[in-house]
């Protein structure tokens, strides 16, 4: 499966390759106002942040928790520093 990766902080380095065939199991509604970081190949929303709803921040992923890359291998572990590293600031802000 064919994903589009939006450059963002998270995902900054992340690859297509890199994120194999399991990363997202499907997708979600994308409320008016989300940004889309990850799509499915019919440009469904895998990932996305959004900041309009709550009155907070979001983050959705259609897959397994994004902080379970920490227990990869792979290159798809580089995801989860870079996660932290956003949460932080989104506390922050």
């Amino acid at each position: 499966m064919s994903l589009a990766i939006t450059p963002y902080p998270i995902f900054l380095g992340v690859y297509n390759e890199d994120l194999g065939r399991d990363f997202a199991y499907g997708h979600h509604p994308t409320p008016e106002g989300a940004e889309v970081l990850v799509s499915l190949p019919g440009g469904e929303a895998a990932v996305y942040v959004d900041r309009a709803i709550t009155g907070g921040v979001i983050l959705v992923h259609a897959g397994h928790t994004l902080l379970g890359y920490a227990a990869t291998e792979g290159p798809a572990r580089r995801i989860v520093p870079k996660l932290l590293t956003w949460t932080g600031e989104e506390v922050r802000r």
